[in-house]
């Protein structure tokens, strides 16, 4: 069963290693088929003793040609030949022994018929040869003013227990597996850049019949502390123009925006629809809502109740200077809460910082914010005698307009 593994590399001295270490790992070395894209100066190590193998399909572009992540991945993705899988990756990873057969089981697994394990893959050291031992899920941030979402790794809910992958709402651009025909199905829009390219791969693969799953054990690992130079620092107005153009494009595919690009062949599926995937991962993006569920990474598909959609809120903290505090003040607790006395958002404020310094709470929320508790801590571990309350009111940022 062949796997066609991609991966793209920027001036990074892991991409070596990295290869190596995935072959080094698999139980069936001869099976894997590998596309590079590898743009780098003339200084920068050399892919030569990989050139000449029938195994490998590598684009050597020099640096200063280069027009940003999507849009090596596009070029990645075009070296594929109809091998039976595919693993998208970056390059700096590590692998667990047996990967390959272990991520095909996975699939098996799943049950589905489009299946697809992807996650953020657990951190690794090239310094120290560290690696993380705990699968991760993919959880949200609260949404940006100019609409992008962006995510964090999470240690994965109830890990331990799962026979099996967990269903997922979103993907990784640094560890994606599923079927070759994947290549043919969704092919990477090269006028993305950076950010909102895991988004457009999750609702395109989910619009195109594919379902996401998050694995329940550390196949690969992945190095998220780097200092190679990056291409935003090389090439920071091409950074710029090409940000710009990539966040309209997501803004667009996402029905959060109507603007003049045409997305042509890189558009959503036909198996689903948007609202379909909205539906079941628990978005609302032209309201900019995120269930609770969503927020909390329980797995999909996700309630249909509204009443549970949360926003972003913002809420200034500014507390009166003559505020009363205990001689013996260890910290200061600002805890913000709604109605019912759901802690929304908390922030413990120790001595040597300002205890009465203005803060700003962030957060998301399904109800707005009722309160604000102020609670000094002693040097003894106890809650001081006195608690103070203060109403609030609501502000809602980044709301349609």
């Amino acid at each position: 069963m062949s796997i066609f593994v991609h991966m793209i590399g920027y001036r990074d001295p892991e991409l070596l290693p990295s290869i190596k270490d995935c072959i080094a790992n698999a139980a069936r070395p001869d099976e894997l088929r590998f596309g590079i894209v590898w743009q780098h100066a003339a200084d920068d190590h050399d892919l030569d003793e990989f050139h000449n193998n029938p195994h490998f399909r590598i684009l050597d572009i020099p640096y200063a040609e280069a027009k940003g992540c999507c849009w090596a991945r596009a070029q990645a993705q075009a070296l594929y030949r109809g091998e039976d899988y595919v693993l998208q990756l970056d390059s700096h990873h590590r692998f667990e022994p047996g990967w390959d057969d272990t991520l095909i089981e996975m699939m098996a697994a799943t049950g589905v018929e489009k299946p697809v394990i992807t996650t953020y893959a657990s951190g690794y050291d090239a310094a120290d040869g560290k690696h993380a031992a705990v699968p991760l899920a993919i959880k949200p941030k609260p949404f940006s003013p100019d609409g992008s979402l962006q995510f964090i790794g999470v240690t994965l809910p109830n890990w331990k227990e799962a026979t099996g992958p967990v269903p997922a709402r979103m993907a990784s651009g640094h560890f994606f597996f599923t079927l070759g025909q994947h290549c043919w199905d969704v092919p990477y829009d090269p006028n993305l850049y950076f950010l909102g390219e895991e988004l457009v791969m999750a609702a395109r693969s989910y619009t195109n019949g594919y379902d996401l799953f998050h694995p329940h054990r550390v196949v690969v690992w992945h190095q998220y502390v780097r200092t190679r130079p990056k291409f935003w620092q090389d090439m920071p107005e091409e950074h710029r123009r090409r940000d710009a153009i990539s966040k309209a494009r997501v803004l667009k595919l996402m029905g959060m925006e109507d603007n003049e690009h045409d997305l042509g062949y890189y558009g959503l599926g036909t198996e689903r629809t948007l609202a379909e995937f909205e539906a079941f991962t628990g978005y609302d993006f032209k309201g900019r809502r995120q269930h609770e569920d969503t927020v909390a990474c329980v797995p999909p598909p996700t309630t249909t109740d509204d009443h549970k959609m949360c926003s972003h809120r913002s809420v200034l903290l500014n507390w009166s200077s003559d505020l009363e505090l205990p001689d013996n003040c260890r910290f200061v607790a600002y805890i913000v809460e709604d109605e019912d006395g759901k802690v929304l958002w908390r922030k413990d404020v120790h001595k040597e910082d300002d205890f009465q310094a203005g803060l700003k709470a962030e957060f998301v929320s399904a109800k707005p914010p009722a309160r604000l508790i102020v609670w000094p801590n002693t040097e003894d571990l106890k809650w001081w005698n006195k608690k103070y309350s203060l109403a609030l009111t609501p502000q809602i940022i980044y709301s349609p307009a």
